[in-house]
């Protein structure tokens, strides 16, 4: 079992598919951008994608989630999937729309054995 600081820097670093299966035992909690590039979903795919949305969008935090309509509000992940192109993943399951770079990183994810779920 890795310590819990080498897990805390891998997860600090760009994600790297080997790395991560030699840190990591059926755990994966990452974003992909629209270009299909995985990213460490720190410090939640939540704050990640309100981060991500306010400079891809060049808004304030409080104006992007105001702009969340009332009906997302218990929706919110897919909302923010959405409204950035991205896709939140976690071992067994996705949010999101995949485009093709994403489809095939997920692919890639899954032919090494980091993600189970289905991929549609």
């Amino acid at each position: 079992m890795v310590d819990f600081d080498t897990r805390r820097t891998v997860m600090s670093k760009p994600f790297s598919i080997s790395v991560h299966k030699n840190t990591f035992i059926d755990y994966l909690e990452i974003i992909l951008d629209e270009s299909g590039e995985a990213y460490y979903a720190v410090l939640s795919h939540q704050e990640w994608l309100i981060e991500y949305g306010c400079k891809k969008i060049n808004i304030s935090k409080e104006t992007f989630e105001f702009m969340c309509p009332p009906e997302m509000h218990f929706n919110y992940i897919e909302w923010l999937t959405k409204i950035t192109e991205c896709v939140a993943v976690w071992d067994i399951e996705y949010v999101g729309s995949l485009n093709r770079h994403q489809k095939a990183m997920l692919e890639l994810l899954k032919l090494n054995g980091l993600y189970k779920g289905e991929i549609l």
